[in-house]
C-alpha cells in the first residue's frame, strides 16, 4: 500500500497523493515497473523529491488523459515504455544522467497525449450516474478545486459530491460532472441537502466555500449553465490541470 511506506511527510503529501490516485483511483497497473524502481531509488536517497514528483505527477497526468478520460486502450508497447525507462534510471550513472532520463521519458509521455478534441468529448460524457465512474468524478473535481484554490485544504478522501441542480429536478443534464461540486463532507446532507440552487449558492457562500465566478453570479442553474460549465471544466483540465508540456 503506498501510503504505508513511511516514506513521506507534510512536505511530500502531494507525492503519496499523486501515488494513490494512480493506484486507487485510475487503477493503473501497467506503470508499477517504473513506479517501484523509484519508490526503491528514493527510499535508497538516489532521487530528489523533486525527481520523484515530476515522475508520478507524469504518469498520473498521463493515464488520467489517455486511459481513465478518452478511453484509450494501454498497449504492449506502453508496457516495454515502462520498463525501459525503469531500467535506464536505475542504471544512471549520476545526477546529471538521471536528469537526462527524466527528460527522455517526459519527452516520451508527451508524445503519447491524445488530442484536445478527443479529451474534451470524453470528458463531457461523465456521468455520476454511472457508479463506476464516481470516484474518477470525485478525483477530478477535486484536482480542480485544488488547482484554483491553491490555498485550500478539501480531504479528497472525505470529500463528497454535491448537485448544484437538486437530482429531484428531473433534468437529464442533473448528473453530469458540469453540475457537481466537491464539498467538504460537512457542507453535503444536512447543511445543503435537497436544497434549489439559490439557497445551496447562499449556504456555500455563508460557510466560505470558494464556488466559481459563474456560479455566484447566477440566479438559477439551468441545463444550458450546466453544459457550459461542463465544458470550461473539460478545457481547463486539458489545459491547465493534467496538461504535459
Amino acid at each position: 500500500m503506498p501510503g504505508g511506506l513511511s516514506l513521506w511527510n507534510k512536505a511530500t503529501r502531494d507525492i503519496e497523493d499523486s501515488l494513490l490516485c494512480i493506484s486507487d483511483i485510475l487503477n493503473i497497473q501497467i506503470a508499477n515497473p517504473l513506479l517501484l524502481t523509484v519508490l526503491r531509488l528514493y527510499k535508497a536517497k538516489r532521487l530528489k523529491d523533486s525527481q520523484v514528483r515530476e515522475l508520478f505527477s507524469l504518469v498520473e497526468r498521463y493515464h488520467f488523459m489517455y486511459t481513465t478520460i478518452s478511453a484509450q486502450p494501454s498497449s504492449g508497447g506502453v508496457g516495454l515504455m515502462y520498463a525501459a525507462h525503469a531500467r535506464e534510471i536505475a542504471n544512471a550513472a549520476d545526477s546529471n544522467a538521471m536528469g537526462i532520463c527524466i527528460m527522455d521519458f517526459k519527452k516520451k509521455i508527451v508524445s503519447k497525449v491524445p488530442s484536445r478534441d478527443t479529451f474534451v468529448s470524453k470528458f463531457k460524457q461523465l456521468s455520476y450516474q454511472n457508479q463506476r465512474q464516481r470516484e474518477v468524478i470525485r478525483y477530478t473535481l477535486w484536482k480542480i478545486y485544488k488547482k484554483i484554490n491553491s490555498a485550500v485544504d478539501v480531504d479528497r478522501s472525505t470529500a463528497s459530491i454535491e448537485h448544484l441542480m437538486s437530482q429531484s429536478g428531473g433534468s437529464a443534464a442533473v448528473h453530469n460532472i458540469g453540475n457537481l461540486l466537491v464539498v467538504p463532507v460537512k457542507f453535503n446532507g444536512e447543511v445543503l441537502g435537497d436544497k434549489p440552487f439559490a439557497q445551496k449558492k447562499s449556504l456555500l457562500i455563508k460557510h466560505g466555500y470558494a464556488l466559481e465566478p459563474e456560479i455566484v453570479a447566477a440566479m438559477a442553474w439551468t441545463d444550458v449553465d450546466i453544459e457550459q460549465r461542463t465544458t470550461r471544466l473539460a478545457e481547463y483540465a486539458y489545459d491547465t490541470v493534467w496538461a504535459i508540456k
